[in-house]
């Protein structure tokens, strides 16, 4: 499960706790790194 899988935040800042606005950049970045997915598995 490990080898594929990463964390966004810890326990001592849980994902339930953070501003809205920083889970909208979230997932602006998710969704940045999903677009380019092929050509960042390429390198």
């Amino acid at each position: 499960m490990f080898a594929n899988s990463f964390c966004l935040t810890n326990d001592e800042y849980p994902i339930y706790a953070q501003p809205e606005e920083l889970m909208h950049a979230y997932g602006r970045a998710l969704a940045k790194v999903a677009a380019q997915a092929a050509e960042l598995k390429s390198r």
